[in-house]
C-alpha cells in the first residue's frame, strides 16, 4: 500500500505545486506580517505550527492546539492545510507519511526535530509532574501543555511570556473558549534583568519543588542572558526541582541564520547561543550545564547516528538539566549579612551582589575597605572594576561600582531617568547600611553622580566628575548599532591579535589631538607597561555588549534631552577633571561644570583625551585627586 500510495501522492504533490504557492502567501503574510503589525512574536508559533501538524496526523493528540490555531489572526491553519494535503492523502491511503515523523532516537534529521522534541519533553514531564508542585513555562509562547497535559494535576501552572504575544494568547484561548483559569500568566522578557521579581510577584513560591520548561528559547538568546537566567533560576528553586530546555549546535544555528532576515520584520533575531557539538556533543554539553554548578540528567542528542552530524541536518540539542539538591541561594545569604556593622560587611564582598533595593534590584560589586567612593561608570560598561578603579583602592579607599540601570544585571526599571538613578544608589546605600560616599562620575556615568550630590545632599560627601557628561550631547545615530554581540566579539579579537592598532585606533576615535601628537601618545602608552597593561586588561574585561545595549539606548536617549545637570543644587565639595582634546566628551561639559558648581576645582588636562589616566599628565591627575579625596574623606 505505501508504494501505491507514493506513486498516487508523487503526482498530486506536483499538481498542487501552484496551489501551495498560493497557500504560502497567506500562511507567510500572518506569521510575519500580521505578528509584526500585533507586536507579536512570530517564533513563537513554531511550537504550536509543529503539533499542530502531528495532531492531525495523529501523531499527538492536542485539541486545545488545533482550537488555537483556528483563532489566532497571525497562524492560517487552512494555508498549513493546504500544504500538507497531498501528504495527508498518501497518510489516507497507505497509512504511511513523510511527514511529520517521529524518528528513531539519534537518526533525527531537521524535519523530526519538533515532532521529536515534543514527544520528549512530554515523556519527562510526565515522569516528574508527580514530584514537583510548580510547573514553569519559560517563554511560553504558543505552548498549549497547561490546558491540555497538565490541567488535570496538581501542579500550580505558570506562563512567563512577553506581554503582547501573551495578551495576544489570552485573548484567543477566551475566543476559543479554551479554560485558562488554572494558569497564571507573568508577562517578562529574559533579555531584561527583571523577569523572576515578575514571576515572584505572580505567586511563584520559590521553596516549592518546580518544573521549569525552556523550550525552543536559548537559540534566541546571548550566552550571557542563558547564563543569567540558569542562575537566577537555580537561586531562586527548590532542591530537586527540574530544567528541561533545549541547547543548539553551532552548525545548526549557521543553518537558522539563513532565514534569520524573516526575524526582523517582528524584531526578532538569533541571538547566538550554543555550544560546539562537532567533536565531542556529550562532553560539550556537561561543560556547559557544570559550570553553572548544575547536574544533567539523561540527555538526548538528535541527529547523532546520522551520516551529517556535523552538518545542518543534525541539530544535537536536546537535555535535561537537573539541579543539585543542595542550591547555594544567594537570597538566603544575603538576609543572613544583613545584621552587624555595615561597613565590614560591605568590605567582605568582592563578587558580583544584586541588591533588592526599595526601588529594584542594583548589580554592585565591592572592593575593598571603607570609606567608600562609590563609581559611576561610563557608557557602555557596568560594574566589573579596572583601572579606573584600581588607583583608588591603592590609595587605601573601599570602592563600590555598580552597574546603572540596563546594565548588566539592573534592569531599566530601576531607574531610567538620572534621577530615578541618583535615587537608586540611596536605595542601594540603605540597603548596606552606608551613611554616605564619594560619588565618582565618568564619562557617562556624570549625570547620575551629579543628580545624587544633588538630591542626597546628606549622603554625598565629595563628588568627583572625570571626562563626565553634564550638559546636551548628541551622539550620531548608529552609535548604538556597534553594541551587539559581534563587535563584543571583534573587540576581543582586535585586542588579543593586534593590541597595537586597538590602542591606536582608541586614541584616534577618542581625542581631537593632531596626527603627531595622537602618535607621540600612543608610542608613549605603548612603550609604558603601567599603561599598556592595564589599557588591554580592561578591553579584555568588558562584559559582552548584548548586556549593555539597552542602557546604552537609554542613555543616549537622556544625553540628547539633557539641557544641563542640576548643578545649582549641588553643596559638596566637587573636583572636576577634563581633557582639552577629549572628542568623545567635549571639554566644555567640564567647564560647565565648574563655572556652575560652587567652588568647584577645575583639572584641565592640556591635551588630555577621553582616557585620562593614559595620556600626559596622568599622574599628576591622580595626585590631585587622591589629595581632593584625603581633604574630605578619612583614608586609613
Amino acid at each position: 500500500m505505501y508504494f501505491i500510495g507514493l506513486l498516487i501522492y508523487i503526482p498530486i504533490q506536483i499538481l498542487f505545486i501552484p496551489v501551495a504557492l498560493v497557500a504560502m502567501i497567506p500562511t507567510v503574510y500572518k506569521q510575519v506580517g500580521i505578528s509584526a503589525k500585533l507586536g507579536a512574536s512570530s517564533t513563537a508559533l513554531k511550537v504550536l505550527e509543529g503539533r499542530l501538524h502531528m495532531h492531525w496526523f495523529r501523531l499527538r493528540e492536542d485539541h486545545i492546539t488545533d482550537k488555537l490555531s483556528k483563532v489566532l489572526p497571525n497562524f492560517s491553519a487552512l494555508g498549513h492545510w493546504t500544504l500538507l494535503l497531498p501528504l495527508y492523502i498518501l497518510y489516507k491511503i497507505s497509512g504511511k507519511i513523510f511527514y511529520p515523523v517521529i524518528a528513531p532516537e539519534g537518526e533525527e534529521a531537521l524535519l523530526n526535530m519538533v515532532p521529536n522534541r515534543t514527544i520528549y519533553f512530554d515523556e519527562l514531564i510526565n515522569n516528574g509532574k508527580d514530584k514537583a508542585e510548580q510547573f514553569v513555562v519559560l517563554g511560553a509562547g504558543f505552548d498549549t501543555r497547561c490546558y491540555g497535559l497538565l490541567k488535570a494535576s496538581n501542579l500550580k501552572l505558570f506562563e512567563l511570556d512577553q506581554s503582547t504575544t501573551q495578551q495576544l494568547k489570552i485573548q484567543q484561548l477566551n475566543n476559543a473558549e479554551v479554560d485558562c483559569s488554572a494558569v497564571t500568566f507573568a508577562a517578562a522578557d529574559f533579555t531584561k534583568n527583571d523577569w523572576f521579581q515578575r514571576l515572584e510577584d505572580a505567586g511563584y513560591d520559590p521553596s516549592k519543588k518546580t518544573i521549569f520548561l525552556w523550550e525552543g528559547v536559548t537559540l534566541y538568546l546571548s550566552e550571557s542572558e542563558v547564563r543569567k537566567t540558569l542562575k537566577t533560576v537555580k537561586a531562586n528553586s527548590a532542591p530537586g526541582s527540574l530544567v528541561i530546555a533545549d541547547v543548539y549546535g553551532f552548525d545548526f544555528l549557521k543553518f537558522l541564520n539563513k532565514g534569520s532576515k524573516l526575524l526582523e520584520a517582528t524584531d526578532e533575531s538569533l541571538g547566538g547561543f550554543g555550544l560546539d557539538f562537532s567533536k565531542d556533543h556529550e562532553k560539550a554539553l556537561s561543560t556547559f550545564v557544570e559550570s553553572e554548578n548544575a547536574k544533567s540528567g539523561k540527555t538526548y542528542f538528535m541527529g547523532h547516528k546520522t551520516k551529517k552530524v556535523r552538518g545542518w541536518s543534525s541539530p544535537k540539542s536536546f537535555s535535561k538539566l537537573v539541579f543539585p539538591a543542595r542550591l547555594d541561594s544567594n537570597k538566603g545569604e544575603e538576609m543572613s549579612e544583613q545584621t552587624g556593622a555595615a561597613n565590614s560587611q560591605a568590605a567582605s564582598q568582592s563578587e558580583r551582589q544584586i541588591a533588592q533595593t526599595s526601588l529594584g534590584p542594583v548589580e554592585y560589586q565591592i572592593v575593598g575597605e571603607g570609606p567608600y567612593v562609590l563609581h559611576s561608570h561610563g557608557t557602555p560598561s557596568d560594574c566589573t572594576p579596572g583601572f579606573l578603579q584600581q588607583w583608588l583602592t591603592d590609595a587605601g579607599l573601599g570602592v563600590i561600582s555598580i552597574s546603572r540601570p540596563g546594565y548588566g544585571a539592573t534592569p531599566l526599571s530601576t531607574g531610567p531617568s538620572f534621577a530615578e538613578q541618583a535615587d537608586a544608589i540611596a536605595a542601594l546605600l540603605d540597603h548596606l547600611s552606608i551613611d554616605g560616599v564619594a560619588i565618582y562620575g565618568v564619562s557617562g556615568g556624570g549625570p547620575t553622580s551629579i543628580e545624587f550630590a544633588a538630591r542626597h545632599p546628606e549622603r554625598a560627601y565629595a563628588l568627583m566628575l572625570e571626562c563626565a557628561i553634564s550638559i546636551q550631547r548628541i551622539y550620531p545615530w548608529y552609535a548604538t548599532m556597534l553594541i551587539n554581540s559581534f563587535f563584543s566579539w571583534l573587540t576581543q579579537v582586535l585586542v588579543k591579535k593586534m593590541p597595537n592598532l586597538m590602542i591606536k585606533e582608541m586614541i584616534r576615535g577618542e581625542s581631537t589631538l593632531d596626527k603627531a601628537d595622537q602618535e607621540r601618545v600612543t608610542q608613549a602608552i605603548l612603550a609604558n607597561p603601567d599603561k599598556f597593561q592595564p589599557m588591554l586588561d580592561f578591553f579584555l574585561s568588558q562584559p559582552p555588549h548584548d548586556t549593555l545595549r539597552e542602557g546604552t539606548k537609554n542613555d543616549m536617549a537622556r544625553f540628547r534631552e539633557l539641557e544641563k545637570s542640576p548643578f545649582e543644587r549641588v553643596r559638596c565639595p566637587t573636583f572636576v577633571a577634563h581633557g582639552t582634546h577629549d572628542a568623545d566628551v567635549p571639554f566644555t561639559h567640564g567647564e560647565t561644570s565648574a563655572n556652575e558648581i560652587k567652588d568647584a576645582e577645575l583639572f584641565a588636562v592640556d591635551k588630555g583625551f577621553h582616557m585620562l589616566a593614559l595620556g600626559d599628565y596622568a599622574e599628576e591627575l591622580r595626585m590631585a585627586q587622591i589629595d581632593f579625596l584625603k581633604n574630605h574623606l578619612t583614608i586609613k
